[in-house]
């Protein structure tokens, strides 16, 4: 069930970049992409990190996971590749975050998930900023409750806040125990959930397209960003 929902999402998203739908976004592309270093731009602020081990929840796997909560300063859309070294220098492994729209002066994170024991000692990165999809309402989806399931996982319960979303339009989920950023979480596309202002819906625990948690950690704090 998960790898058929996985496939409609998947050919959804290529609906929508192909603009054979009615509800499909324009590609925009601008003529020509933004380079930079991940650690220092113009387009984010990196406030807060997190290095920690976790397990996959699709196949189980132990990874460990590098967390960068930030705070965007211009809406922009950033493709973001982290590579992970360990103390002597060596290459560990590379990871990649895909195209994510940011909003400006909103707070969003970004997660690498890397496969190695090894300790990773440092990480360097770099970005691509550019304008791909016409974005769909900004803050159009709340989250009104969240609780840990019994069993493990988390439970978001939504509401449709906007007139409407956009077609691409996804949650993304941060975790914190302590103040300390434990794990991070993505929902599948917000019209799975939602139709229409004020409809409410629960995404369950076993429910996720993505969802790791630091080993043996339960969150006490969950924060939703919406991809617009």
């Amino acid at each position: 069930m998960k790898l058929i929902r996985s496939l409609l999402a998947a050919a959804l998203g290529m609906t929508m970049l192909c603009g054979c739908s009615g509800e499909s976004s324009v590609y925009v592309q601008i003529p020509e992409k933004v380079t930079g270093t991940f650690e220092d731009n113009p387009y984010f602020d990196i406030t807060d990190t997190a290095l920690f081990r976790a397990a996959e929840l699709s196949d189980g796997k132990p990874v460990t996971v590098a967390v960068y909560r930030i705070h965007v300063n211009e809406s922009i859309d950033v493709d973001t590749t982290l590579t992970a070294y360990s103390a002597s220098g060596q290459k560990l492994d590379e990871s990649r975050e895909f195209t994510l729209p940011l909003v400006q002066g909103d707070d969003n994170y970004l997660a690498f998930q890397f496969m190695t024991d090894e300790p990773i000692a440092e990480t360097k990165g770099t970005f691509e900023a550019f304008k791909m999809l016409e974005r769909g309402p900004e803050h159009s989806v709340e989250m009104i409750q969240w609780q840990n399931a019994d069993g493990g996982g988390l439970s978001v319960a939504v509401e449709q806040t906007g007139d409407r979303t956009g077609p691409l339009t996804r949650g993304r989920f941060l975790l914190s125990s302590g103040g300390k950023i434990i794990g991070c979480a993505r929902s599948w596309f917000m019209k799975e959930y939602v139709q229409k202002k004020g409809d409410t819906a629960e995404i369950p625990a076993d429910d996720w397209s993505d969802y790791i948690c630091e080993d043996g950690q339960t969150p006490d704090k969950v924060e939703m960003f919406l991809n617009p």
